[in-house]
This record gives structure tokens, sequence and C-alpha cells, in this order.
């Protein structure tokens, strides 16, 4: 073989193994690109029943409700009371991939806060952690 038609053949290989990769990182990519997609179709059929504000975007949620908050619109509570005065005492909203329900009826709050069967992040008693101490809703942090 002479040695010009070698240089070509392992250059030729080499843009082959390029070209390979490139296709693996764009399938990569496109899967997580859908299977992002699906969660955040299936957090939304989750919580479907309940009312809510339109998205600003299928992606992006009600990032809008937090843009107003930025531009010094309203705070977060005036924003929360605004959809809670046109959709009902239980309202969910979206940022990205995460629900937020806010309720604001009494009893569906005690009802929401005693019943295990809700799902509460522990995230959420880090207020309470800080302000009654350590143990205060058993948590250990």
């Amino acid at each position: 073989m002479i040695k010009g038609q070698s240089d070509i053949h392992v250059t030729m290989f080499a843009i082959y193994i390029l070209i390979v990769a490139i296709l693996f990182v764009i399938i990569g990519l496109v899967t997580l690109m859908l299977a992002y997609t699906v969660k955040i179709m299936m957090l939304r059929n989750k919580y479907r029943h309940l009312p809510g504000p339109p998205g600003s975007s299928f992606l992006f949620g009600n990032l809008n409700v937090l843009q107003k908050i930025q531009r010094d619109e309203a705070t977060f509570g005036e924003a929360l009371f605004d959809l809670h005065q046109e959709y009902g005492s239980v309202v969910v909203m979206y940022f990205f991939n995460v629900a937020m329900v806010s309720v604001a009826d009494p009893v569906i709050v005690k009802k929401v806060l005693m019943d295990n069967k809700f799902l509460k992040p522990p995230e959420n008693y880090v207020v309470f952690v800080e302000l009654f101490g350590e143990r205060f809703g058993g948590i250990t942090s």
C-alpha cells in the first residue's frame, strides 16, 4: 500500500469516528429532551384537575408570575392573592418542572397538613426548623 493511501484511510477513519460520536451526542440530547418533556407532561397531568393560570410557555410554566414580582408590580403574597381571587381557594402553578399548589381555605389547609397522604417536601420545613429548633415536626436536619 502506498503511504498516501494509508494516510487517507486513517483520515477517513477519524472522520467516521467523529461523525459517529456527534450522532451519539445528538441522540443523547434528543433522548434527554424527550424524557424531560414526558416528565413535565406527567406532572401537569397529575395536577390537571386543579385550577390555575395558563402558563406562559410549556417549558417555563407560570414564570410570568415571578417576572411580575421581579418588575416590582406586586409582592409574592399579592400575586397569590390575585390568583386566589381569580381561580378560587386552591391554585396550581408550574415553574419549569416543579408544581406549586397554593391553598387559601383554612379547612383545606388543616386537612393537607394533618393528612400524611399529601406529599410535603422536607424543604418546606426549613423555615420552621430555624424558628422553633431542630426537633420541630420530627425533622432532625
